[in-house]
């Protein structure tokens, strides 16, 4: 396993001198797993242009653009404005020089006599994962760099397989029993075509939750829905379809996976009675899908899941042997105004109510359980690191009821709320 200095080895050539000093500094320090150093938003600004970290702070706080309220901006000098660079490392052996993998969590702070800023940044900074492995270190504290959705299909398949074969019935979505009293309509992938879904034995499917937007796109009516039930219905029309829906279509196919239910398809929306007795089914319809898939970034649904890498997910080259890559938060997206679907009333119900969610943010994929949380921008199949797995106590924490008072809590929204609902 290399030393720091080791790691260090050529990073004159893409740090500036500040950065190679707090990164030497925190590296020989033995005992310390938190540490902040600070540094100011000119200096920053100043050393991106040819520095690394400096250049990965600067984005990472949207100082590039300026995102920060304009009231806040006429009132304070920027340049003189604090960040803090927050280190987090494992525990080190005493007196050795080997070198800690570390994350870096940015917080930038203005104050004047008038008025007091602070903003965390939207993500973290981790060393690139394979840099890692050909030092020593494991691999599973670093991060992936920046891949398209399509290249991630793979590590979702290992996520949903991981936890139902393994999570038992913390995540079992069968404690909340479906309705008998009508059966529930979804895309067969397999015949191209909607149907009602098989009995409880075969009952797997994926629901879609995402925003429709304004725009008029093809939906299931009273007048097609008997050609859409017909084999290759689905297919025939696939190129009047939202672009999210059909590439939730293409991820549930590359899953081998055969059944979807998408609000727009399998809701017959001008058939009055059909639609508000789904509508009072809402709980069971996200409680007992095997995933709900979330659509987080699309304002509309032509927005896709699919893309080539998140705007904040970005790498940059500290060393010869170490690369820096930032790793998106999905939990401060809905701050910088990043995840449209958070402004959707409705996805309140599809988020308390699913056991497993498969999140897309401009085309990261990430995974929640009640267990445990995954990444894409991480770099194995196994949980985050920092999400913990088990209570203190250490017993695996059992997730919340589905039966219980949250499911009433969620009929009761229900019934508030079915009225005057604005969008399916």
């Amino acid at each position: 396993m290399a030393d720091y200095r080791t790691a260090l080895e050529g990073s004159s050539r893409y740090l500036c001198f500040k950065c190679q000093s707090m990164l030497t500094e925190l590296w020989a320090n033995r005992y310390k797993d938190h540490i902040s150093l600070f540094t100011s938003v000119g200096l920053v600004l100043e050393n991106s242009a040819r520095c690394s970290l400096c250049r990965l702070a600067a984005h990472c706080l949207g100082l590039e653009k300026f995102e920060i309220p304009s009231a806040v901006l006429q009132n304070i000098d920027l340049p003189d404005a604090t960040i803090a660079l927050n280190f987090l490392l494992p525990p080190r052996i005493p007196h050795s020089s080997l070198m800690r993998p570390f994350s870096i969590s940015f917080e930038l702070a203005i104050s004047s006599n008038s008025i007091y800023y602070n903003r965390h940044s939207p993500s973290y900074i981790k060393i690139r994962s394979d840099d890692l492995g050909r030092l020593g270190v494991s691999e599973d504290f670093g991060a992936c760099p920046p891949t398209p959705t399509q290249t991630q299909i793979p590590l979702i398949k290992k996520w949903l397989t991981h936890c139902s074969e393994d999570h038992g019935p913390f995540c079992d979505t069968s404690s909340f029993p479906p309705s008998q009293s009508r059966p529930l309509m979804v895309i067969d992938l397999k015949d191209g075509c909607l149907t009602d879904l098989p009995p409880l034995t075969t009952r797997r499917y994926f629901a879609l939750s995402y925003v429709w937007g304004q725009a008029a796109t093809f939906q299931t009516l009273i007048g097609n829905v008997d050609g859409l039930r017909q084999r290759g219905g689905i297919n025939a029309v696939r190129h009047l379809l939202p672009r999210t829906i059909t590439d939730a279509m293409d991820l549930l196919t590359a899953l081998n996976e055969r059944y979807l239910w998408c609000d727009r398809l399998c809701i017959i929306q001008d058939d009055a009675e059909n639609k508000h007795a789904l509508i009072a089914r809402m709980d069971e319809v996200y409680a007992t899908a095997f995933a709900v898939i979330l659509a987080r970034s699309g304002p509309n649904a032509e927005a896709g899941l699919f893309a080539e890498r998140h705007p904040w997910h970005t790498e940059e080259r500290i060393s010869d042997s170490l690369r820096l890559v930032a790793v998106p938060d999905p939990g401060r997206e809905d701050e910088y105004d990043l995840a449209p679907l958070e402004r959707r009333g409705w996805t309140f119900q599809e988020k308390l109510l699913a056991r497993r969610k498969l999140n897309f943010s401009h085309g990261l994929a990430t995974f929640e359980c009640p267990q445990a949380k995954f990444s894409a921008a991480i770099s194995s199949e196994r949980p985050i690191p920092d999400v913990p797995l088990h209570s203190e106590s250490g017993s695996v924490e059992k997730g919340p009821p589905l039966d219980g008072s949250r499911a009433r809590a969620v009929r009761i929204m229900i019934a508030l709320c079915a009225n005057t609902r604005a969008e399916p």
